[in-house]
């Protein structure tokens, strides 16, 4: 019952984000077993969690990923990398590297072509739709936590997201008709552009240019003269134009705003 108190829900993951921007509180908060119970069932989706809306399982993401990087000491940002950031990235290279695999074997067009097409179908089912939106979500949550931290966390957060972001935009080029999976996916690299690209030095910073051209490439190609007669298509272009355009101006601002530290390593 008590997922349907949406407004109950919201207040507290706020609550929960709050505290979790606070080093205090947040360090009172990483050390309760329940934390740790809260991220594991929040990361893997587990019930009651799935009853509840993206927009709030994105707001404690956030304040999961606050509470581990605002904490100075190692053993928390270790465990969010095993417990969070891991487990994120080892479901998005499973989906990915199905998706590669299945189309690397219809390129081949041998006798398990019917079975191959027929299992790449089910990439495009409602639950597994659920599933991408979900995820990338949760890298969204990710990266608006970790810029409530320092600008050592956020570099630290851009580092480890490369092969991350690369993976994403296969997702971006597969489900490029799919509305609501492209606008998430401009929104995530939106947020980048916002609030990460600004700690970035220049070698960093060229690495996330090229990811912006390459989604401006696929964006362009699956668009150009693109007609379609479903209903809320204009409303939804425009949503994409517009979240891709945010997504820009943030780049342009790297010229006028930058906090970038020379001396970060590149990987």
């Amino acid at each position: 019952m008590w997922a349907s108190e949406s407004d109950v829900i919201k207040e507290t993951a706020d609550l929960f984000v709050t505290l979790s921007v606070k080093k205090d509180s947040s360090s009172i908060i990483i050390k309760n077993d329940l934390f740790w119970t809260l991220a594991n069932n929040v990361i893997t989706n587990q019930m009651p969690i799935q009853l509840i809306n993206e927009e709030y399982k994105r707001l404690l993401i956030k304040g999961i990923t606050c509470s581990c990087l605002n904490n100075s000491s190692d053993e928390y940002r270790l465990h969010f990398d095993r417990s969070i950031f891991q487990i994120l990235n080892q479901r998005l290279h499973s989906i990915v590297e199905s998706i590669h695999t299945l189309i690397e074997e219809i390129k081949l067009n041998n006798n398990n072509k019917i079975h191959c097409t027929n299992a790449l179908q089910t990439f495009y089912s409602e639950s597994v739709l659920s599933q991408i939106s979900t995820l990338i979500n949760s890298y969204c949550g990710l990266i608006e936590g970790g810029s409530r931290c320092s600008s050592e966390q956020i570099t630290y957060l851009f580092e480890h997201s490369q092969q991350t972001l690369q993976y994403i935009l296969d997702l971006f080029d597969f489900y490029h008709n799919y509305c609501d999976q492209v606008q998430i996916i401009l929104e995530l690299f939106s947020l980048y552009a916002e609030h990460v690209l600004v700690y970035l030095n220049p070698s960093h910073t060229n690495i996330f240019y090229t990811y912006i051209l390459r989604l401006l490439q696929i964006f362009t190609k699956c668009n150009y003269g693109k007609k379609t007669k479903e209903v809320n298509a204009d409303e939804d272009f425009n949503a994409h134009i517009y979240t891709l355009l945010n997504c820009l101006n943030h780049l342009l601002a790297k010229d006028f705003i930058d906090f970038s530290n020379e001396n970060s390593t590149n990987t």
